[in-house]
């Protein structure tokens, strides 16, 4: 938006978040199944049950 005040130019930039984490998320959730599936991966992680993984090695192994 350009404004004009007392012979001066302005330039206004507004800013609206985006609220497309919150959308993903509930796209995520919409369905039984990966609802189920990701409720059950935040317990898993509750429980200290995590699978941790070096992407270097990852690479090195798989992508010779």
């Amino acid at each position: 938006m350009t404004l004009f005040l007392k012979g001066s130019l302005v330039e206004v930039i507004v800013l609206v978040e985006s609220s497309d984490e919150e959308d993903k998320t509930e796209y995520l959730l919409r369905s039984q199944a990966n609802k189920k599936q990701l409720l059950d991966a935040l317990e898993n992680v509750k429980q200290g049950q995590i699978v941790s993984v070096n992407l270097d090695e990852y690479e090195k192994s798989y992508f010779k």
